[in-house]
């Protein structure tokens, strides 16, 4: 587990795994060093079971699957999860966890990811 996570309060982990699913999903391939990544977010939640960690990571799965469809209503809810980070320092974290995320499988970064890095770095700066 990363320690760091502990910096961020409960709203801002979830915002952060949820923009983690976005970033998984920006080259079209999960890979199986992104999977773990997420998968240590997850755990420094605190989930108390695991049907608990399971249902919330169902759910949020499903909710960037519906919200990929419409890029008007993504970009809406990537605005709202970035707008959950309440300082600077947890920003500053969030992006660099989510370019950390799009570099995790060894590849370069790729075109999709690029694209999704530059959107939320713009976010990130508000």
């Amino acid at each position: 587990m990363n320690p760091r996570y502990s910096l961020l309060n409960a709203e801002e982990q979830s915002a952060l795994y949820e923009l983690f699913i976005f970033a998984e999903q920006a080259d079209g391939r999960i890979s199986l060093a992104e999977q773990e990544a997420v998968l240590m977010l997850l755990d420094a939640m605190g989930f108390t079971s695991d049907y608990a960690r399971d249902f919330y990571e169902d759910t949020v799965q499903t909710r960037v699957a519906a919200l990929a469809a419409s890029p008007d209503v993504r970009r809406a809810r990537l605005t709202a999860l970035c707008g959950r980070f309440a300082t600077p320092e947890s920003r500053r974290f969030a992006a660099a966890a989510i370019a950390a995320l799009c570099a995790a499988d060894g590849d370069t970064v790729d075109a999709g990811e690029n694209a999704f890095l530059a959107e939320l770095s713009g976010l990130l700066r508000h």
